[in-house]
């Protein structure tokens, strides 16, 4: 188990270089107060910072190789997110994001009705409240 998590930790850190970079390539620049560039570079910065010390506390633990990795998994999880995201545009982002996590959750081995519901539920709404409401970013609706 701890094998795998050098492989997260190196990914994050990967992640949040890129991140990092492609958000300054965009060349966002504000006259006043921050850019729009600053809290996409202040997210990847921390998934860096938290994939290094994920890779560096993997190291002090005893070293048994690394486990078989499930690429049909990764296919079918980067595949739902590919319909996850056309999909947004035409029923909004409510539902979609509901369908979705009820769909991956279920697809990684949940099948308690009673959890994969409410969390998807109330995963969904607490962050449609925080991108409207104290991000001030507007999410896709529903188009009628």
């Amino acid at each position: 188990m701890k094998n795998s998590d050098t492989g997260s930790g190196l990914f994050l850190v990967v992640l949040g270089i890129a991140g990092v970079v492609y958000t300054r390539m965009q060349g966002f620049r504000s006259t006043v107060g921050l850019s729009p560039a600053f809290f996409p570079t202040f997210l990847f910065v921390a998934i860096g910072i938290c994939g290094l010390i994920l890779t560096l506390k993997s190291f002090k633990l005893e070293k048994a190789g690394f486990p078989k990795f499930k690429w049909g998994k990764l296919a079918a999880i980067i595949g739902m997110l590919a319909v996850y995201i056309v999909v947004m545009d035409y029923i909004g982002f409510i539902i979609s994001t509901i369908v979705f996590l009820l769909a991956s959750m279920w697809f990684y081995g949940e099948t308690r009705i009673k959890i994969i519901v409410p969390v998807s539920l109330v995963a969904t709404a607490i962050i449609y409240l925080l991108w409207t409401f104290v991000f001030n970013i507007p999410l896709p609706t529903l188009f009628l």
